[in-house]
């Protein structure tokens, strides 16, 4: 229940610091938000869909999301003083096209398509993705994962859903798919995995290892979470699930220290993360479970910003070193 996951990952100290993601901008990326919802009534601030089906939400996924993120009321979500955009990314019925997904990260960041105002959103948060065909490091330059590094190069943190596919040897997959979803794969995103509130590896959580790189980077509660949506509450499971309580971990950690970068947070949240499973990080697990009684107080000694920079450089994705301020 949503009511015990936020204490699973110690979202309780960040509120006993009177701290609770005011002033962060979260744009969730889904099937759209009932902002007329109890939970939710004044979070939403920006609204646009991209599907043609309008900006509400007739199929619940978006609502649950942006309940686990900032709802207030019968539940409580992680950081509910954040506000939320929200950008219909997927229609009534669950789906939609990677376009759609591209056109709404270009809305998040530059909500007003003007570059001299100071608008976009702080955090992106994707509880979706999309299976496919050969191997993922044959998408690392896809548009979608191009995309979702354009806007961390604009110090936007990424937050995505491992995917509900599992692991190959593991679980039952999807249709033949094992591992971890696009837009998860990207490498400089932090993709999220699930586990049940007694910290064990949901059944359906994706991992994999690509490129050498291990996903997902962290994982959080994603099993029977109780959240809003448009017709009351409803508890799902999901990496879904799992992925906003990580956006709202994130949205606290930058109200607490505003100077911190998508690579620093990154950083953060795996170095402090509590070991699960095997030692070290795992393709269950990632680096650990969320832990922000140990986050809030992490010192950074240097960040990552400059190789990273040095790295999207040599990708092509940008041609000048960005600073991010």
């Amino acid at each position: 229940f949503l009511d015990n996951s936020v204490y699973q990952i110690y979202a309780d100290v960040a509120w006993d610091q009177n701290i609770y993601g005011t002033g962060i901008k979260i744009a969730v990326l889904d099937t759209g938000i009932d902002s007329s919802h109890p939970m939710l009534k004044g979070k939403v601030i920006l609204q646009v869909d991209f599907t043609g089906t309008g900006v509400n939400d007739s199929y619940g996924h978006g609502t649950h999301v942006a309940g686990i993120i900032t709802g207030n009321g019968t539940y409580t979500g992680v950081s509910t003083g954040v506000q939320i955009y929200n950008g219909k990314v997927l229609d009534d019925s669950g789906s939609g096209y990677l376009s759609w997904l591209i056109n709404g990260i270009n809305w998040a960041m530059d909500p007003d398509n003007n570059p001299l105002t100071d608008d976009g959103a702080d955090i992106i948060s994707l509880s979706l993705g999309a299976t496919y065909s050969g191997e993922p490091e044959e998408l690392l330059t896809s548009p979608e994962v191009e995309k979702i590094r354009e806007a961390i190069s604009r110090g936007i943190v990424v937050v995505i859903a491992s995917g509900n596919c599992g692991i190959e040897g593991e679980s039952s997959g999807c249709n033949g798919f094992y591992g971890v979803t696009t837009p998860g794969i990207t490498s400089e995103a932090i993709t999220v995995g699930a586990v049940n509130d007694n910290n064990e590896w949901a059944s359906f959580s994706g991992g994999d290892i690509i490129n050498d790189i291990i996903k997902p980077d962290i994982v959080s509660p994603g099993v029977d979470i109780c959240s809003s949506v448009p017709w009351g509450y409803e508890c799902w499971s999901g990496t879904s699930m799992a992925t906003p309580h990580v956006a709202g971990a994130v949205a606290l950690l930058l109200e607490k220290y505003d100077d911190l970068n998508p690579f620093d947070v990154k950083e953060i949240l795996e170095e402090t993360a509590l070991d699960l499973g095997d030692a070290g990080k795992d393709v269950m697990y990632g680096s650990g479970l969320v832990d922000l009684s140990t986050a809030l107080d992490y010192q950074l000694t240097t960040s990552l910003f400059p190789k990273i920079n040095s790295v999207l450089i040599e990708s092509g994705i940008i041609k000048e070193p960005v600073r991010i301020t």
